[in-house]
C-alpha cells in the first residue's frame, strides 16, 4: 500500500483538549487579519477583524486602539 502524505490547504489554530480554540490565540489571529485590511486600505474588513479581536480576549487594548482609528478613516 501506498501512504499519502498528510497535507492540508487550511490554517487552523490548534485546539484545546475540550475542542475549542485558544480565545488568545484567536484574538491574535484576528488582530493579524485586522491589521493587513488596514494597512490595505480595508477599514470595514479591519474593523470587523478587531471587533471579533477584542471580543475574545478584552484586554486587547490594541484592538480596541486600531477599531477607533479604522472607524475614523470611514467617517465614524
Amino acid at each position: 500500500t501506498t501512504t499519502k502524505p498528510a497535507t492540508s490547504t487550511t490554517t487552523k489554530q490548534p485546539a484545546k483538549k475540550d475542542g475549542a480554540a485558544d480565545p488568545k490565540a484567536e484574538s491574535k489571529r484576528y488582530m493579524s487579519l485586522g491589521l493587513k485590511a488596514y494597512k490595505a486600505g480595508n477599514y470595514t474588513l479591519a474593523s470587523s477583524n478587531f471587533v471579533k479581536a477584542r471580543a475574545l480576549d478584552s484586554s486587547n487594548a490594541l484592538a480596541g486602539k486600531y477599531l477607533k482609528l479604522a472607524k475614523q478613516k470611514m467617517g465614524q
